[in-house]
């Protein structure tokens, strides 16, 4: 399950009254594999309302009180996004929701850029006040641009045959409420005679497939569905958690 800005699913929430419409985080919702929130207007904004820009930085404004959000207009709404991203951290933790997609650039949202301040349109390295007290409070989060990016990379894996692909059969075990695809057959290695880079890389969009796909997160079962042992779960993880 995953936050998602509402926006990113058709909803006119938007500081223009418009909305960010992503396919990828749509098909989330239809697949009832979302939560739809909207931080500016849970802090009380209406919609539409005067485009706004953060002043400083998020963490700062969110733990020490420096900086703020302010409109196009000069109003400070800095009172207005802090309350809109405590209510997004409320509804996370009463729905036990633990990933977000949220919208880059938004002074809520951003996940790594939002607009310098001066309202000319030009962004900087930053996020938004939701994201990071998002991150403080221990939700992943992610921007609906690398969502779609990975959903992309993992349709690439249909062709893999051209690199001798081992493919094997897909079984369907129940696991509680949620089905676990595993991708091995007799515990034999689903990824043979490739390119030492092809392989890496396949390794890491296996384990993704199982982690974010199938919201699977057990080392054990990580193992079982990807045919990968723990240590290479482990290494994959540790080594992904440095590039970010």
């Amino acid at each position: 399950m995953y936050l998602i800005s509402a926006c990113l699913c058709g909803v006119n929430c938007k500081y223009s009254g418009e909305n960010n419409l992503n396919e990828d985080c749509l098909a989330l919702l239809e697949q009832d594999q979302a939560i739809l929130i909207c931080p500016e207007q849970l802090g009380g904004l209406a919609t539409p309302r005067p485009s706004a820009e953060i002043i400083g930085d998020a963490e700062s404004i969110s733990t020490k009180g420096i900086g703020k959000v302010i409109t196009k207009d000069g109003k400070d709404v800095t009172a207005a996004f802090l309350r809109g991203a405590k209510e997004t951290i409320k509804i996370a933790k009463a729905s036990g929701t633990l990933a977000a997609i949220l919208k880059d650039g938004s002074p809520s949202c951003g996940c790594n850029y939002v607009y310098d301040g001066n309202f000319a349109g030009e962004i900087i390295e930053g996020e938004g006040i939701t994201c990071t007290m998002l991150k403080d409070a221990g939700i992943e989060v992610i921007s609906d641009e690398e969502y779609s990016k990975k959903i992309c990379e993992s349709k690439t894996l249909i062709f893999l045959s051209d690199y001798d692909y081992k493919r094997k059969e897909v079984n369907e075990d129940e696991i509680g409420e949620s089905i676990l695809y595993t991708l091995t057959n007799n515990d034999e290695e689903i990824i043979t005679d490739l390119p030492p880079i092809v392989e890496k890389q396949m390794k890491k969009l296996v384990l993704y497939m199982a982690r974010e796909m199938f919201d699977i997160n057990d080392l054990d079962q990580l193992s079982e569905a990807t045919g990968l042992t723990v240590k290479e779960i482990e290494e994959i993880i540790k080594e992904s958690n440095h590039e970010k």
